[in-house]
């Protein structure tokens, strides 16, 4: 889809984890990124 960045509020206090997503975006490893939002982004949303 050409995207270029993501925004991610835990990024805010983990910055090396949206470092990495973004290199796994560029190396097509989906599913990566796929078991790395449902195990460390979504615990973050479930807090509100």
């Amino acid at each position: 889809m050409g995207a270029r960045a993501i925004e991610m509020h835990p990024c805010n206090y983990w910055p090396e984890f949206g470092i990495n997503m973004l290199e796994d975006l560029r190396d097509n490893r989906f599913e990566k990124v796929q078991k790395d939002m449902i195990d460390k982004v979504m615990p973050f949303y479930k807090l509100w």
